[in-house]
Parts: C-alpha cells; sequence; structure tokens
C-alpha cells in the first residue's frame, strides 16, 4: 500500500470518525432537549397540582365563605369596597375605619381573607411567571389552568390595580395579567369538519 492511500484512509477514518461525533453530539443534544421539555411538563403538572390542592382547602374557609367564589363568574369583578366592607372594621354608622386615612383597619377574619387573595394571586403569578421563564410547559399551563387564570384575574382586576395604584405596586401580579391577555389575543385555530353529506 502506497503511502498515498495510506493517506487517503487516514482521511477516510478521521471523516467517518468525525460524523460520528457529530452524530453522538445531535443524539446527546436531543437527549437532553427531550428530558428538559418532559421535565418542564412534569415541574407544570406537579406545581399546578400543588396549587389546586391548596384551592381545595380554601373552600372551607374565609376565601370561600366571604367571597363565595366558587359560584361568582369572572365578569362579575369585586370592587375595591367591596372587598374593604368584608374586610375591614367598621364604626357605629358603618364606615370604614382608617388608620392614618391610607389603611383600612382590618378584623382578624378580613386579615386572613386579605391574605388568602394574595395567595391565591401569588399562587397564579407563580404558575405565569414560570410559563413565561420557560420553566413549565406554556401548552399544559393553557390546558389545566387557563379557565382559573382569567377567573382570578378578572374577578380580582379592580383590587389589583388598587394594589399597584394605592400602595405603589406597580409591578404586582403583572405577568398574571400578561399571560391571560396573551391567551385572550390568540386566534382559536377551527378544523375543518368532513361535510355530512
Amino acid at each position: 500500500m502506497s503511502l498515498e492511500e495510506l493517506s487517503q484512509i487516514s482521511n477516510i477514518i478521521i471523516a467517518i470518525s468525525t460524523t460520528i461525533g457529530a452524530i453522538g453530539v445531535f443524539v446527546a443534544w436531543y437527549s437532553l432537549k427531550s428530558n428538559h421539555d418532559w421535565n418542564r411538563r412534569q415541574l407544570a403538572i406537579d406545581k399546578i397540582s400543588t396549587i389546586l390542592k391548596e384551592l381545595r382547602e380554601y373552600r372551607t374557609n374565609e376565601f370561600e365563605t366571604l367571597l363565595h367564589y366558587s359560584n361568582r363568574k369572572k365578569d362579575d369583578a369585586f370592587k375595591v369596597k367591596e372587598l374593604h366592607l368584608l374586610m375591614c372594621e367598621k364604626d357605629e354608622n358603618g364606615n370604614l375605619k382608617w388608620d392614618n386615612d391610607k389603611h383600612c383597619i382590618l378584623t382578624p377574619k378580613g386579615r386572613i381573607l386579605a391574605n388568602q387573595i394574595q395567595e391565591v394571586l401569588n399562587s397564579y403569578e407563580i404558575i405565569s411567571t414560570g410559563v413565561f421563564e420557560n420553566t413549565f410547559d406554556e401548552e399544559i399551563v393553557k390546558k389545566l389552568m387557563k379557565g382559573n387564570l382569567d377567573k382570578a384575574f378578572y374577578i380580582f382586576k379592580d383590587y389589583i390595580i388598587h394594589l399597584r395604584e394605592h400602595y405603589k405596586r406597580n409591578a404586582i401580579y403583572e405577568n398574571l395579567e400578561k399571560l391571560v391577555k396573551k391567551w385572550e389575543s390568540e386566534h382559536i385555530k377551527v378544523e375543518k369538519r368532513n361535510p355530512t353529506a
């Protein structure tokens, strides 16, 4: 075998090795991507399961007994004054009691209710942020939680605006709002049906 033939065989072996290495890198990348996608879906399902379990517990406490949340429709939003009347102390004339003209004085049940509303909204904000950060799979979240996120955002929309303006918390629940509005703006795909005749 000549030196030239050995050089050609060597070049062929290097080319084959490089191709096999590239295929190996591609297979490893694809495997990692598949694992990552599966992990994002699983993480979304786990977090959603936890939140739904917590919300089931709210059915027997102030959140449900004072708000009747389960029966409320998303287009029947709470007004800030309505929530204040549920949460705050009132004087002998039925007017809200204020601390320094900035905060109403919460009753013990009102403090629990305020915390529970924020816990629900915080949970939905975590899910929404997870979608935008690509931590949670958006399609899984959309299929499992779209109605819950819509309802919570719209029922408490005025309260969220109140928290942003009155307490100067401009970014509070912004990812929840952004995700709800994103899904609203997406067009629903209509699949063509087979003719019936």
